[in-house]
């Protein structure tokens, strides 16, 4: 019975152990989330929009997979390591088996060995692909894994080094986030040049642009054609490279869409913009505008740190905004008679 609730205390304990390891990993570095479920939403949301907007939303899709791949640089760099510490230990102990190898006749010594290498590389791959798969396989990947990032903790220029990739996540979300509502604000104006008089009543979009004021050069560029350049010439006016911007312009454009709308109100997608601003304006330093912009418990003239749980946050708000965006950029596309989405 003694050994019994000595082994319940020491799993119970080495799972606690786990956990505060997993805690401490995680809170530096991002582990990406399986099978792109951060992406799942948006997929589901732009599956039937028709064409040129699902190459826009591919184009989205590309970017944050992209984006996901370089903030996680450092745990796929600890899982390689992992999987090679693991598979050079089966490779090594198969290597030994292969030396009891005899022979054939009229077999030279190099060819003998060139068949014992590859008999033991075979080995060694089978069993790697059978340990992998096993429960004994993960846990032992995801502790090595784990200690590994662990390990690099340790180093405090590696350490800062992570703050900086999730940073430059931050910076690559945004711009993923800006480069679809710009591209979607161009093809939908360019496809339906009308809608540009909702800007023009709307007293809050009109203030961004002057459609009364193209000037020739403009003109000229556009070889004094107009014709489905509504957009592209808007665009030159305004890069809705802000959320106030993209808001006034979306809520003008699509007064009555409710989830659009709230969608882009989202305080996640707001505190994402503050952030990209800092990082970018003031290499990340906090200055009072942002503490009392985002309510930010750090002090000002610090570094800010952006933990990857809310890397992924930023993500998904982002991806869940630019779908609506596309949604609703679809259903005028598709209705040659809307001007408004319901």
């Amino acid at each position: 019975m003694l050994n019994s609730e000595q082994d319940v205390s020491s799993n119970s304990k080495a799972e606690k152990n786990l956990k505060a390891l997993v805690r401490k990993v995680t809170g530096v570095f991002l582990v990406p989330p399986e099978g792109q479920k951060i992406l799942l939403a948006f997929n589901e949301n732009t599956k039937d929009v028709p064409s040129p907007v699902k190459e826009i939303a591919d184009a989205f899709h590309a970017n944050i997979v992209g984006l996901l791949s370089t903030v996680s640089f450092p745990y796929f760099l600890a899982h390689s390591a992992a999987v090679d510490k693991i598979y050079q230990r089966i490779r090594m102990a198969e290597g030994i088996r292969a030396l009891k190898i005899d022979s054939e006749p009229n077999e030279s010594e190099t060819a003998l060995e060139a068949r014992r290498a590859d008999t033991a590389k075979q080995i060694a791959d089978d069993k790697m692909a059978e340990f992998v798969q096993s429960s004994e396989g993960r846990n032992d990947l995801i502790g090595d894994s784990l200690s590994f990032l662990d390990r690099s903790l340790k180093n405090q220029s590696l350490s800062e080094s992570a703050n900086e990739l999730i940073l430059q996540g931050i910076v690559l979300c945004w711009g993923d986030f800006e480069v679809l509502v710009r591209d979607t604000f161009v093809t939908l104006l360019n496809l339906r040049p009308s809608l540009a008089e909702l800007l023009l009543k709307d007293t809050v979009a009109k203030r961004r642009f002057e459609l009364a004021k193209i000037s020739l050069e403009t003109l000229a560029t556009h070889g004094f054609n107009l014709s489905g350049k509504m957009g592209t010439i808007l665009s030159e006016q305004q890069d809705l490279s802000d959320l106030h911007s993209i808001k006034a312009v979306y809520e003008a454009l699509f007064p009555n869409d409710s989830k659009l709308r709230s969608a882009l109100s989202e305080t996640d997608l707001r505190v994402l913009s503050q952030r990209r601003n800092l990082v970018v304006h003031r290499r990340g330093l906090i200055d009072e505008t942002y503490i009392k912009a985002v309510n930010c418990a750090q002090k000002h003239g610090e570094k800010i740190r952006v933990a990857p749980d809310e890397l992924e946050n930023h993500i998904e708000k982002a991806s869940h905004a630019a779908s609506w965006v596309l949604v609703a950029s679809a259903n005028i596309l598709s209705s040659p008679n809307a001007t408004t989405s319901g």
